[in-house]
């Protein structure tokens, strides 16, 4: 049962990862360097996603009859969580939070959100699509010899989960770098990845390998074109003579519950 279980994680965690590929869309016209490395950052999310997975299913594994579908419905809750994250995030720029929850779930919430049926219908299509690839993975798991069970987790032992591993270190890495040196530009290309885990380091660099992080005057800050807030949009003047900068905040569709 172990095989066929790391069988169908390997399976949903394709799945998955090219759910997460959706989101890079948010990141328009940037250089190719910064795609590759939100690649590797997607890659590295889900993977960090599925070994927690792995971790908290692996005691289950004695519950014979009933550990795939358990998995199976844990992965189709996650996945239908990231298509629910990926409109939110298409039309509020965040992902969920309490926030999101709280405006979801409040019992007036209908009076500012009208989703109209097409959203509930394809949110429900989801689920039973999800579902139904589930339930064929599970089969096709099932039907799987034993030799050739074998023969995967070989592979998935010796070769996966080392790349798997050099991914995650180097995303971590090069963001941590960039935390470091203040590439922000860099770093606002992960805001769109949904459970992105940033890295600081600043502090280890600097006691165990006297790496010293630029001062705060020193650090050349990079506004990105997609950036959500572009400020400032020229350089800033001191002085009496000079305009104040005016931040306008407005509330829409504020009410007392």
């Amino acid at each position: 049962m172990y095989r066929r279980f790391v069988i169908l994680l390997s399976a949903n965690f394709i799945i998955t990862t090219l759910l997460y590929l959706g989101f890079l869309f948010f990141n328009d016209d940037i250089p190719l360097g910064y795609l590759l490395f939100d690649i590797s950052a997607v890659v590295s999310t889900s993977a960090t996603i599925y070994l927690i997975f792995y971790l908290l299913l692996l005691p289950l594994l004695w519950v014979r009859r009933f550990i795939l579908p358990l998995a199976a419905v844990l992965f189709v809750i996650v996945d239908v969580a990231l298509i629910a994250d990926f409109f939110i995030y298409r039309i509020w720029k965040f992902h969920i939070n309490a926030m999101v929850l709280n405006i979801i779930f409040s019992p007036a919430a209908m009076d500012s959100i009208q989703a109209g049926m097409m959203p509930v219908l394809f949110f429900l299509g989801s689920i039973a699509g999800l579902s139904a690839l589930q339930y064929w993975l599970i089969k096709r798991t099932m039907s799987v010899q034993k030799r050739a069970s074998e023969e995967y987790n070989r592979i998935f032992l010796q070769h996966v989960i080392p790349v798997m591993l050099v991914i995650i270190l180097a995303d971590k890495g090069i963001y941590g770098y960039a935390n470091m040196y203040q590439y922000t530009a860099l770093m606002e290309t992960t805001k769109p990845i949904p459970l992105y885990q940033p890295m600081d380091y600043t502090g280890t660099a600097e006691k165990l390998f006297n790496v010293k992080a630029p001062k705060k005057n020193e650090v050349h800050f990079q506004i990105s074109e997609n950036a959500t807030v572009t400020y400032p949009n020229e350089p800033l003047r001191y002085g009496l003579g000079a305009r104040p900068h005016i931040f306008i905040i407005a509330f829409d569709s504020t009410r007392e519950d």
